[in-house]
């Protein structure tokens, strides 16, 4: 029988209980967890008569897998802000024969575009002053088209020499390397832009400086150099005043350009503060046997340099359940949801739904300390479900964020589970 790649929560079976059962076989030894173990060893059989044997050696960790689309990983090794593995270039390509893409290293979060287009809008606006003078890690991630046929955005100090002091008294500074993003037509591009300087944005160096400002600009605007210029015509055309936070619901963290000063920030999306390790747990609760579409619960759990926060966004069961994850329980009818009912499951279900959001504590990604347990199981007892350890038969598995669940019903095709 062919030995499939999978990845899921496992079964423990008990083979010393079952066997006291079967062995005893009468009413004289009551075991509170024997029909419990009947259907997890019902649920095994089928799920291997379904996709085969599952391999010894079979890992149901599948969250450094690339998507089908080719998109970056949603995982990285945890990084340290200023010296992140996210800022490397991995390579770089002609898109539509006109912009060169420096491919950023393995950032998280590739598919939140959609979160963008559905939410940017809505968010206030905030005052860019408090960043003059700071010092941060900035990828240009999203830059979106303005309708001309090619646009290059740029952010950049503008500064001016001290008047006393300096060789260069009163000279007009630009960035000579300012952070930029390129787009044609009125697209969207991912990872479509470069930021210099190792990626680190400094203008601590600038505080005793004089006419310290940022700017934001498109290449159509202007050109300039260093030297004298017409400073307050240039203040007062371009210089950055606002701009947009965005914490996406994994948690990473980017600020939103309008460098064409026409209202919208979508037209340079930068990535300050990248997820370090993202995963989606999909999980079967065993209330009916044999579905094998593992939407009974979908969660992600995200850890940023702000901490580490879970995002339920489906929920296909129908009993009540008790998730853990690391140090931090959450529970389907805690949450006020109706236990009976099914979330976001549906023809149709949106893959950005954010159903419950909570801050977790002690989960290691390596180890993928979560487990779940269901209540009151066929009417007796409770069922545990670990994720599963190698080799088992899984009720749980671990994949990339933009690995999308299944609709009510529909099995998950065996390429979910294999590599």
């Amino acid at each position: 029988m062919k030995h499939f790649k999978f990845i899921v929560a496992g079964i423990a079976l008990s083979a010393c209980a079952s066997g006291m059962v079967s062995c005893h076989g009468g009413d004289d030894l009551y075991n509170p967890n024997a029909e419990n173990e009947k259907i997890a060893q019902d649920y095994a059989a089928l799920f291997e008569a379904k996709y085969g044997k599952v391999s010894p050696n079979q890992s149901w960790d599948f969250s450094n897998r690339v998507d089908n689309d080719g998109s970056i990983l949603p995982y990285i090794e945890k990084a340290t802000r200023g010296i992140s593995s996210a800022a490397n270039i991995n390579s770089q390509y002609q898109l539509d024969g006109q912009i060169t893409i420096g491919v950023h290293g393995p950032l998280a979060t590739a598919n939140e575009l959609s979160y963008f287009k559905a939410c940017l809008a809505n968010i206030e606006e905030k005052d860019w002053e408090p960043n003059i003078y700071e010092a941060f890690d900035v990828w240009p991630y999203y830059v979106h088209g303005n309708g001309s046929d090619y646009v290059t955005y740029s952010l950049g100090i503008h500064w001016v020499e001290p008047n006393a002091g300096s060789y260069n008294a009163g000279i007009e500074h630009f960035t000579s390397a300012p952070v930029t993003g390129s787009a044609l037509a009125s697209n969207w591009y991912y990872g479509c832009g470069y930021s210099y300087y190792g990626f680190r944005i400094d203008a601590s160096a600038l505080k005793n400086y004089e006419e310290v400002y940022w700017y934001a600009i498109t290449d159509a605007e202007i050109s300039f150099t260093n030297g004298s210029s017409d400073d307050a015509e240039f203040k007062a055309a371009y210089e950055l005043k606002k701009f947009k936070e965005v914490t996406t619901p994994l948690g990473a963290l980017y600020w939103c350009f309008d460098c064409d000063h026409d209202g919208d920030y979508s037209d340079l999306i930068c990535l300050v503060e990248p997820v370090t390790v993202a995963k989606r747990y999909m999980v079967e609760d065993l209330g009916s046997i044999g579905d094998f579409d593992f939407n009974d619960i979908v969660i992600d759990v995200a850890e940023t340099a702000q901490g580490q926060k879970a995002v339920v966004r489906a929920m296909g069961g129908t009993l009540d359940f008790t998730i853990q994850i690391g140090e931090t329980t959450w529970s389907k009818k805690g949450g006020n949801f109706v236990t009976s009912q099914m979330y976001n499951t549906t023809p149709g279900f949106n893959t950005q739904a954010v159903l419950a959001e909570f801050e977790v504590s002690g989960w290691d990604p390596e180890l993928n300390n979560i487990s779940v347990t269901v209540d009151k199981l066929t009417g007796t007892g409770v069922q545990k479900i670990p994720f599963p350890k190698t080799g088992d038969v899984p009720m749980m598995f671990a994949t990339t964020v933009t690995t999308t669940w299944m609709e009510e019903t529909n099995s998950i095709p065996s390429t979910y589970f294999t590599e």
